[in-house]
Order: structure tokens, then sequence, then C-alpha cells
């Protein structure tokens, strides 16, 4: 396919995102979705799509593994909703075909995403609605499938290793966080609130991505947290279609039910509810629990909605033990600027994908250090080729060399991984 051609679709699948997004926001809505998220998601992913000659330099004269006839398996998460286009637009510039399968929590927007795209690339873009753990277990064993990309919990993953390796699939998996939210000593309390609660509610924790543990240094802690729940105790939780509500219902009964067992559990061990804590079907109030410790679930797992778990700490060696006590390794915030160094050397992980022995646990591949959240929601063109990372059970790569497994983790873009070019060739 050539460039304009690619450019061409782009554009075709942008016009009739925005033609059809009152559409997708019932889609959306309907599993609990914000109607205002997801109006601004679906333009943010056509503006992309506008965009995407920007990016083809950065693939340059890569070619896809893809052969005649075969394809990449997609395994496609519920809450990054039209946004899997851009995935579908990066494979199909490498030259790859794509199989693409939509969670069974968002089927309609699956379906909405599939007429477009199967009128637009029929032959190149395809998509599946078997259940998960079927195409799952096809996907692997189908050898005109040349790589697997699954988005989901890391049990789930590793459940599935033995199979993958048995068959020398190539295998990117994209996971959970529980990822360390630091502020040092000398950091702006109110600032540093500000862009947590915009980092946390933003799509309310249902991001892989998103603070999920936080670390405030005692000086500021009560200041911290003031202001943090007056802001908190604000958000409306409602309905989806409610132009007045900040927080719908979580997509999954199965976070819900996670959170639930959290929150008991963090209680039983001594925590307190500050906010929030209260849930009705799947709407969960947004909640700040405080006095946590490291046996509670709450800092072990992911909580993917609107909770905050907080820990003082008094020097940085502490923030740095603490943030490395996790199988999962996402992403990592610091604001201040008193300790940073030591911060950065034993938790930033390198700016590449690396050959590792073994999952590597306490380093982060995606730090953000005294970012302007305020714009976190606005993805621009960059989303498309700056890469991304993570360590532990958060994301890995499987490869082969000689017929031997060949383990990576670190920053990446998947269409680079799954492509060749012309001096690997």
């Amino acid at each position: 396919m050539s460039n304009s051609d690619l450019l061409g679709k782009c554009s075709y699948v942008a016009d009739e995102l925005i033609r059809r997004e009152k559409e997708i926001a019932d889609a959306r809505a309907s599993i609990g979705f914000l109607y205002k998220s997801s109006f601004a998601s679906t333009r943010g992913t056509a503006r992309m799509l506008k965009m995407f000659k920007q990016p083809l330099s950065v693939y340059g004269e890569r070619k896809g593994i893809t052969g005649k006839g075969e394809e990449i398996a997609f395994l496609m998460p519920y809450n990054m909703g039209t946004t899997w286009s851009v995935f579908i637009a990066q494979q199909l510039a490498v030259g790859n075909r794509v199989r693409m399968k939509p969670s069974e929590i968002d089927t309609r927007t699956g379906e909405i995403l599939g007429d477009i795209w199967e009128k637009v690339a029929p032959g190149e873009v395809a998509f599946d609605f078997r259940r998960g753990p079927e195409f799952m277990e096809w996907a692997i064993a189908e050898p005109r499938v040349k790589a697997v990309v699954l988005f989901g919990y890391h049990t789930v993953a590793l459940s599935y290793m033995d199979k993958i390796v048995a068959a020398k699939k190539r295998f990117i998996f994209h996971g959970p966080g529980k990822n360390p939210f630091i502020v040092l000593e000398d950091a702006n309390p109110k600032e540093a609130a500000n862009g947590l609660f915009l980092a946390r509610f933003g799509g309310y924790g249902q991001g892989c991505g998103s603070p999920g543990r936080m670390y405030i240094h005692s000086a500021i802690y009560e200041e911290f947290l003031d202001h943090f729940v007056k802001l908190t105790r604000k958000l409306v939780a409602g309905d989806s279609k409610d132009p007045k509500t900040d927080v719908g219902p979580l997509g999954s009964p199965l976070a819900i039910t996670r959170i639930k067992n959290q929150l008991e559990d963090a209680k039983s061990k001594g925590a307190r509810i500050l906010c929030g804590g209260k849930i009705e079907g799947n709407l969960l109030h947004p909640t700040v629990v405080v006095d946590c410790n490291h046996s509670m679930l709450g800092l072990k797992e992911e909580s993917f909605g609107p909770v905050c778990w907080f820990m003082p700490f008094n020097e940085v060696e502490e923030a740095i033990a603490l943030a490395k006590d996790s199988d999962l390794a996402h992403s990592l915030y610091v604001h201040g600027f008193k300790g940073l160094g030591k911060v950065l050397a034993e938790l930033q992980g390198v700016p590449f994908l690396i050959e590792v022995d073994d999952y590597v646990f306490g380093r982060f591949g995606n730090v953000r250090v005294n970012p302007d959240l305020s714009q976190s929601a606005r993805r621009d063109v960059s989303y498309i080729y700056i890469p991304r990372g993570e360590y532990g059970y958060s994301c890995w790569i499987t490869d082969y060399r000689d017929g031997e497994l060949v383990l990576k983790q670190g920053p990446k873009i998947d269409a680079i991984e799954l492509s060749k070019g012309i001096r690997e060739r």
C-alpha cells in the first residue's frame, strides 16, 4: 500500500468516526463512559488519523512480518474505544494485515469500527467476535497468525506463556499498572494534587498508565491530602449521559468486584476512607484511602477505577523502596526536585527495548517528571510514534533466536517490533 493510499484510508476513517460519533458515544455510554469524554476521544482519534503523514517517516522503509494470507492478531481492551484505529493504521503503514478481537464488554464499538475499517481496507483489516479464550487459543495455534498482541491482565497472559513459547509465537503483552505517584519534599503540594486529580480521575481510573499508589512526603502530606480531598468531593458520580456527571459507572464488573474486595481488605487492616467508597452497581464514587500499607490488596493489585491509595514517607530512600515493591512496573510520576536524582537513578529504566534474562521489576519505562497534566487528555500526533514501554508483569515481548526464547522489555512501538528495516531484512 502506498503512503497516499494509506493517508486516504486514514482520512476516510477519520471522517466516518466524526459522522458516527453520536452512535459511538451511545455505545460507550452503555458501558459507563461519559458522553463528553467519548466525543472528545473520538475527535482526538480523528485528528491523529488526519495527521498520519507525520509519523510515516518513523516507519520509513520498514516491511511488516506478515506474508500472503498471514496476519497479526490483536485482542482489544474496552477502555481504549476508537483509539484502536490508530493501532490499525500503524500496522497498515508497515504492510501488516490485522485481525482485531474487540472486548466482549464493548462489542458495539467494535462493530462500528469493524464496519468502517472493513469497508475501506477489505482483506487488510478484519474484525473477529469470538470469545476471548477461544480467539486466543486459535491465534496461538494458527500458523497464519505471525504475532499476537494482547491487552489485558497479567495473570491471563502468564497462563498462556507455555503455549506461546511452544508455538514459537511472537507475543506482545500490554498489561496493568500499579503506578507510583511520588511527591518530594520541595514540591508544591497544591500543584501536585491538581496533577494527581487530573491524571487519576481522567477516565476515572480506567487506564493502565494512571497513577495507582501515592507516596507523599510527610512534610507536605496533610496539605496535599486536604487539597486533594476537596477536589475529589466536588466530583459528581452518576449517569454517563448526564452532562453534569464527572464519573460514570465502570465498564467491567470484575473491576468493581476487585476494588470492593480491596476496600474491605484495607479497612480490615486499619485503613480509613476519607471520602467516597460508596458502590452502586458498577458505579464507584471517587474514593480516597489513607493509613495504607503494602500488606493491603489495594497496594498490590491494579485498581481499575476512581480510587486513590495514600502513604506518607520521610526519606527519599523510603519512597524508592515502596515504588519498587510491586510486580507491576508500568509508569512513574514524580513531583519535586529534592532527591529527584536518586529517584530516577533507582527507578527509571532504559529508554529503549532490551533483551532481558527474566522479568525486570522495580524499573519503569514511562517516567513523567513534574508533568503538566492539564494537557494529559489531549493526545497529539506524537502519541503515534513515541516509544512507550513497561517492565515487570506490565509488559513484555517474546521473540526467538535459533529456536530459543528471547524475552524483551522496555519502551517500544508495536509497528516497529512487528516489522523489519532494510538492513534487518
